[in-house]
């Protein structure tokens, strides 16, 4: 029975992996999430078995053929196995629970936030208006189920904000959709979840950079994206945050 539950949580990421695929190509190009497109039954025939589980338009139809741009393919097939892996380690850690569904959500916001930001250096407000609005949700949500007061998650909101919006005031090292992104995660993940985000962020940001540095890939002046390391700090927090925090605090 286990093992069943398992297999419809990685079939529901990896739906929405799909999802996100979609939402990462057509929100810059400015594209139609929706799009209905007439194939023929000889041109069907055509298509892998792997090309369709990928579920994504990277793939274009030139003259009854099929043209995959094979770098775009690996990236969208590792986003949605990565996405049917994550909901099944947010499902063993939460269950099925109202968490496991917020972190559900959060973590696909995160993956289209962070992979445009990576791609363009761009961050669309429309995606960050779609999390907050969730988060807002949510918070309300667990207000009624655990009768308490939003106060953990504003201040997390808050202080994201505050933080990351001192450094790109001060530095001007930042875009202003870092703010946003630091104070969307802090909604989520609470005070000590958006302090945890950010420390994890910059320590994440820092090795890729001199590792970047240290092959010539980026000079010192070059802008780099920080949004997917705020993405992925957000990540380790829900799952490893406070554990790693512990180990850390023991170190110092």
């Amino acid at each position: 029975m286990n093992g069943t539950i398992f297999l419809v949580v990685f079939f529901i990421g990896i739906v929405m992996g799909g999802i996100v695929n979609r939402f990462v190509r057509c929100i810059p190009a400015e594209l139609p999430l929706i799009k209905v497109k007439k194939i023929r039954i000889h041109d069907m025939t055509k298509l892998s078995l792997v090309k369709v589980f990928s579920m994504d338009r990277y793939l274009d139809l030139k003259r009854g053929l099929l043209l995959c741009d094979t770098k775009k393919l690996v990236q969208n097939t590792t986003v949605v196995l990565a996405h049917g892996l994550i909901y099944v380690l947010l499902f063993i850690k939460f269950g099925f629970s109202l968490l496991f569904i917020k972190y559900c959500f959060l973590i696909s916001v995160l993956f289209v936030i962070g992979l445009i930001d990576f791609a363009t250096q761009y961050v669309y407000s429309s995606t960050i208006m779609v999390g907050a609005i969730g988060g807002i949700v949510f918070t309300v949500m667990e207000c009624f189920q655990f009768r308490t007061w939003p106060s953990d998650a504003v201040l997390g909101a808050v202080v994201g904000f505050l933080i990351i919006g001192l450094i790109v005031w001060i530095t001007g090292g930042m875009g202003e959709g870092d703010i946003e992104i630091a104070a969307l995660c802090g909604l989520f993940t609470g005070l000590t979840g958006s302090l945890l985000t950010i420390f994890f962020s910059f320590i994440l940001g820092g090795i890729v950079g001199v590792i970047l540095l240290s092959y010539r890939k980026k000079g010192r002046k070059d802008e780099m994206a920080f949004g997917p390391y705020l993405a992925l700090g957000a990540i380790i927090t829900i799952f490893l945050g406070h554990e790693l925090f512990a180990i850390y605090l023991q170190w110092i």
